[in-house]
């Protein structure tokens, strides 16, 4: 596991008194592509933390009545992204929170800048072979439909749609290299890498 930290430390004398390096983030928010583990990895974060789990996606379905996908498929992707936008705004009034984003969450510049108001943005990259093989034919995905089923299409899809967004992902205060073991596994490994980067705690 590895990661890569973006964010100078405050320069503030109150945020170096709250914590000898940097003054903690009021929430962890996690981004990536589809399949990249923000969900699974972020609730065993969660609890690794004593904090609470937010899932944006989920957080959209539940206000609109169903799934990502069937929101994709009768209102379309604007309206998505549009509930998308105020979930991510509505991030500002909580605190502990662990926040699993959507996979395009980042691509806008405002929801970037809400997201990094939000908290701490940790991307987690994986490799697109590993992503693939996580999707496996894409069912459920609105953005893989295109590729009816096809494994091998969706690998395409994949590897095309991450060369657009990488530069996005990419502007993340934290790095964090995922797709190498189980869940539980990388949480541990970017728990102890917050510990470090926050001792004054979380």
């Amino acid at each position: 596991m590895g990661s890569r930290d973006r964010r100078a430390p405050p320069s503030s004398p109150k945020a170096r008194r709250l914590c000898p390096g940097k003054e903690s983030p009021a929430n962890i928010v996690l981004t990536g592509f589809m399949g990249s583990g923000k969900s699974s990895v972020g609730r065993s974060l969660a609890r690794l933390l004593g904090w609470r789990f937010r899932d944006l996606d989920s957080v959209i379905a539940k206000r609109a009545g169903m799934g990502v996908a069937a929101l994709f498929a009768r209102r379309g992707e604007k309206a998505f992204r549009e509930m998308e936008r105020r979930a991510i705004s509505a991030l500002r009034y909580g605190r502990g929170t662990v926040v699993a984003t959507g996979g395009g969450a980042p691509m806008r510049a405002l929801n970037r800048a809400m997201l990094r108001r939000a908290g701490l943005v940790v991307y987690l990259k994986v490799a697109p072979s590993v992503l693939a093989r996580r999707l496996g034919t894409g069912r459920g995905r609105p953005l893989l439909r295109s590729a009816g089923g096809d494994r091998r299409k969706v690998e395409t899809l994949v590897r095309g749609l991450l060369r657009k967004r990488s530069r996005h992902y990419m502007r993340a205060d934290l790095v964090f290299a995922g797709g190498r073991g189980t869940p539980a596994a990388e949480a541990r490994s970017l728990a102890r890498i917050l510990r470090a980067r926050y001792p004054g705690g979380l």
